[in-house]
C-alpha cells in the first residue's frame, strides 16, 4: 500500500513495484489507508509523512498499534525542525525503513525486498543473539476478549513464561487463592465482582504481583483511579507485546552522568517509551523544573513560579545542567492537555528562532 497525497509520487512508486511483480493499492492520506488496511491488510506500507487529514506519524503509530507485525516504510523530503527529521522521528515511532525523497527505486526495491523477506522485523535483528536470557514468570491474564486474549497468552507463552487465562473476575479469585502469580493482566472491565476489587485483592496479597490494567479506551482519570487501586501499568488493547514484555521483564539500569544530551532529545525518547516518570532538570544557574511524563505525554511541569506549558518552555531555555529521573508520583493537577510531540516540535523552532 502506497500512501501519498501526491498522485505523482504514488503513480511513480506504483509503476516501479508493479515492474517488480508485486500488486499495489493507494491512498490519499493516512486516515484513507488506515480503513482500507483494516478491511484488507497487505504485507507492506509506505506511507509519506506530511498529509492533510492523518499524517505518517500518526499512520505508523495506529498501525503499530493494531497490527503488531506490519511493515511500514516511511519516506519524506528530509525535512528538519530543531533536531529532529521527519524521517528519524518516523523511525523512532517504529518505521522499520526510511527513504529520502526523491525516490530512488533501487533503493525502494532493496527495502521492499528486506522486508518481504523477513516480515515484521529488521533482517539483521534475525541473527542478532539474545544476550539476556528472560526470567520465567507465571502470568496471569483476566480478558474476556477470546481473540485478543489468545494472541496475548500466546506471546507471552513464546517469549518463555507460564500463563493461565480466564474470562472473568469472579475464576481469577478462585485462581489465585491456590497459587501465587508474579504478574496479573487484567481488563478493566472485568476487574470488579459485586463490591470485590480484583486489583485490591491482588495488591493486598502477602506478595502482590506486578499489576497491568488493560482497556480499549484511554483516559487520564480512569488512569488516576487504578493507580489508587493499586495498579502499576494501564496499558490501551491491542496491547503492544514488545512494550509489555519490556514490563514485566525490564532491562537492568543504569545511572551515571549524559554529556553532550539534547535535552529534547531525551524528552522525545522518554514519550516513546510511554513510561510513567517524572524528570528532574536542573540548570547550571541552579534553577529547576519537573516534568511528569505518562503514557507518551507530558501532563504537567513545574518550574520555580510556573506550570503547565509556561514551566515546560521555561525548562527547555536552560542552557546545560543536570536531569534525573524520579519515582513517579500523581501531579496535583493536570496543566497541559497538548500532545507531547506538538510540545517538543514548539519548543525546537522557539530554539532555532532565538538561535
Amino acid at each position: 500500500m502506497i500512501i501519498d497525497d501526491d498522485s505523482q509520487i504514488r503513480q511513480f512508486l506504483r509503476r516501479a513495484l508493479e515492474k517488480s511483480g508485486y500488486e499495489v493499492v493507494e491512498a490519499a492520506d493516512g486516515d484513507q489507508g488506515l480503513r482500507q488496511f483494516r478491511e484488507d491488510p497487505c504485507d507492506i506500507v509506505i506511507t509519506d509523512i506530511i498529509m492533510p487529514v492523518k499524517d505518517g506519524w500518526e499512520t505508523i503509530v495506529e498501525l503499530r498499534k493494531e497490527f503488531l507485525h506490519v511493515n511500514t516504510i516511511a519516506i519524506s523530503g528530509g525535512a528538519k525542525i530543531g533536531p529532529f527529521t521527519y524521517l528519524t522521528t518516523a523511525k523512532r515511532l517504529g518505521a522499520q525503513r526510511i527513504l529520502r525523497k526523491p525516490i530512488q527505486v533501487k533503493e525502494l526495491l532493496t527495502a521492499v525486498r528486506d522486508l518481504t523477506a523477513f516480515p515484521g522485523e529488521l533482517p539483521e535483528a534475525r541473527t542478532t543473539p539474545r544476550t539476556r536470557p528472560v526470567e520465567k514468570k507465571l502470568i496471569l491474564v483476566v480478558d474476556p476478549d477470546a481473540d485478543h486474549s489468545w494472541t496475548l497468552c500466546k506471546g507471552l507463552a513464546d517469549a518463555g513464561h507460564s500463563v493461565t487465562q480466564t474470562a472473568k473476575a469472579d475464576h481469577a479469585l478462585e485462581i489465585i487463592r491456590d497459587q501465587v502469580y508474579g504478574v496479573a493482566i487484567v481488563d478493566v472491565m472485568e476487574a470488579r465482582v459485586g463490591n470485590t476489587d480484583l486489583f485490591q485483592v491482588l495488591r493486598g496479597s502477602w506478595n502482590p504481583p506486578l499489576i497491568v490494567a488493560m482497556a480499549d479506551f484511554h483516559a487520564l482519570s480512569v488512569e488516576r483511579s487504578l493507580v489508587e487501586r493499586g495498579v502499576d501499568h494501564f496499558l490501551g488493547k491491542p496491547i503492544d507485546l514488545q512494550y509489555l514484555l519490556t514490563v514485566i521483564s525490564p532491562p537492568p539500569e543504569f545511572s551515571g552522568t549524559l554529556a553532550g544530551l539534547d535535552l529534547l532529545d531525551y524528552l522525545h525518547f522518554m514519550l516513546l517509551t510511554g513510561k510513567k516518570t517524572i524528570v528532574e532538570v536542573t540548570s547550571l544557574s541552579g534553577h529547576s523544573c519537573r516534568l511528569y511524563l505518562t503514557s507518551g505525554r507530558i501532563v504537567h511541569a513545574v518550574s520555580d513560579a510556573f506550570q503547565g506549558e509556561a514551566a515546560f518552555f521555561q525548562c527547555i531555555e536552560f542552557r546545560g545542567g543536570t536531569l534525573a529521573n524520579l519515582p513517579w508520583s500523581e501531579p496535583d493537577r493536570v496543566s497541559i492537555d497538548k500532545p507531547g510531540e506538538w510540545l517538543l516540535f514548539e519548543a525546537a523552532r522557539r530554539k532555532d528562532e532565538s538561535g
